[in-house]
Formats: structure tokens, sequence, C-alpha cells
């Protein structure tokens, strides 16, 4: 791995609020970046929330990969600086391509 074993899973965190951001911005190609941004975190902080919430039918949905890696399973406030600076890091990325494309 590229990474030290100490960043743990922030990298990911990081890179799913990226996801999300890029995701919107394919779907709403004509929304603006300020708006990309605050909806990105607003999804990521929701999803982190969410996780604060364990029903038996949610811990199902996220025993399968694809909601683990979707819902995640555990609430933890640092996840919530790490996509913050995903969505930084996206909307400085997609300030470049629109200023690279202009």
């Amino acid at each position: 791995m590229m990474l030290p074993a100490a960043a743990g899973k922030y990298p990911g965190d990081v890179l799913w609020t990226m996801m999300v951001f890029f995701g919107l911005a394919v779907i709403w190609p004509r929304l603006g970046v300020m708006r990309l941004t605050v909806a990105a975190l607003a999804i990521s902080y929701a999803v982190e929330f969410s996780q604060l919430y364990q029903a038996p039918w949610i811990n199902a949905v996220r025993a399968y990969p694809i909601g683990h890696l979707v819902l995640g399973s555990t609430f933890n406030w640092p996840d919530l600086a790490a996509y913050t600076i995903g969505a930084l890091l996206a909307m400085l990325l997609e300030l470049s391509i629109r200023r690279f494309a202009a």
C-alpha cells in the first residue's frame, strides 16, 4: 500500500466523499461547485450519523458488502473531518478542471 498504516481508514473516507461529489457532478453537471461541495458533505455526514441508528433491518443491510460500503457500520467522529477534507479536495480539483476546460 502506498499510504502508511497510521493513516488507517481515513484515506478511504476522503475518497468516498470525493466519489459522492463527482457522482453528483455527473448527474447535475451545471450545478455550482459550492453546491456540489455542500451536497457531497451533507450526504457524507448524513450517512455517518445514520450509523448511530442500529435497528436489526439496517444492520442486515450493512452485513452485505455493498451495504457496508455505502452505509458503513460504526459512527466515528474523526470520519467527519475526513469527509470535509474529501469535499474540499474534490472542490479544488473540480475548480481546476473547470478552469482548464474554459
